[in-house]
């Protein structure tokens, strides 16, 4: 990134302000590790000058230049990874304050993002079609095949490691003992060829299909692999609904914890990819009612106000 910036600026670039989530772990030693590696990776990089910044920060500092009147905000970054909150009086009279500090009423987050919600549609809408759930023969009884394959590849970064496993070996008999199962045999056609990160760039677009509210497909199509699974606006806020839940017991628990209700929240700004999410936009509307939800570029307002944190 620092060497394509300085290709297009056409000079040296020395500092850097790096956008990272409200809470990157609630023990304080892997906060502090977490924070180490950013900043060493940067260093790495070649810059000199680094400068972190609360990504839900720095979408309410975005967010702050369309206004022409304080108000108290909350700003909801609902990513990939994590659903970052911050309550934070914000004005036009203030945009050219160095120190926001005391504007923060209360920041904090929930590991829950667009991520966990790909696992969770992978785990029920999409395992079933790779043999979960199918049964082979142990003598004379008929058994289930042990989920714990299908749980690993839930989490698409990891299973790369899975070609050379034991766990990918034992498919090969799982095929032979459930009468050469297509269904098993997709998931090792799967696994050999490393379409596990493929298969979920069709689970995320199923997932952006449903924020129209409409309901979806989830297509696949590798070699002997065929999957076009129907998918609803209805199963989809079933199968996230405990995190849905999550995320709406964390903003009332911000909201105590800077002892307000939702009456003295004046707008609610959302921004990430998350906040297209229905399910997870409906919690909004519930607590703070239609009409105060606001919303910008929802994937560069934090990049945004970054740059205006500098």
């Amino acid at each position: 990134m620092k060497e394509k910036a300085e290709a297009f600026a056409g000079a040296e670039i020395t500092d850097v302000i790096l956008g990272r989530p409200a809470v990157f772990s609630e023990d304080p030693k892997q906060e502090t590790l977490a924070v180490n590696r950013l900043t060493l990776a940067a260093r790495n990089a070649g810059f000199r000058n680094i400068k972190l910044q609360l990504e839900p920060i720095a979408a309410a500092l975005s967010y702050e230049q369309r206004l022409d009147h304080s108000e108290n905000v909350l700003v909801a970054d609902l990513g990939g990874g994590t659903s970052d909150f911050t309550i934070m009086n914000l004005s036009p009279d203030k945009i050219r304050k160095e120190d926001r500090k005391d504007d923060i009423i209360a920041h904090g987050g929930v590991y829950i993002g667009g991520d966990l919600f790909d696992s969770e549609i992978m785990w029920y809408k999409v395992t079933p079609h790779l043999g979960r759930g199918v049964k082979y023969q142990s003598y004379d009884k008929e058994i289930e095949i042990p989920s714990i394959l299908y749980r690993e590849l839930k989490n698409w970064e990891r299973t790369f490691m899975l070609k050379e496993s034991k766990l990918r070996r034992s498919m090969d008999n799982y095929y032979h003992l459930s009468g050469n199962n297509p269904k098993i045999d997709n998931v090792r056609v799967l696994i050999d060829n490393n379409y596990v990160f493929s298969l979920f760039k069709g689970i995320e677009q199923s997932k952006i299909n449903l924020s129209t509210g409409e309901d979806t497909t989830i297509d696949f199509e590798k070699e002997t692999i065929h999957i076009h699974e129907p998918f609803t606006p209805g199963e989809f806020a079933t199968i996230i609904e405990r995190h849905t839940t999550e995320i709406e017991r964390y903003i009332l628990k911000i909201l105590d914890t800077a002892q307000y209700n939702a009456a003295d929240i004046d707008s609610v700004f959302i921004t990430g990819g998350s906040s297209l999410v229905i399910p997870v936009r409906e919690i909004l509307y519930r607590i703070f009612g239609k009409d105060k939800i606001r919303t910008g570029n929802t994937f560069n307002s934090v990049a945004y106000g970054l740059s205006l944190s500098y």
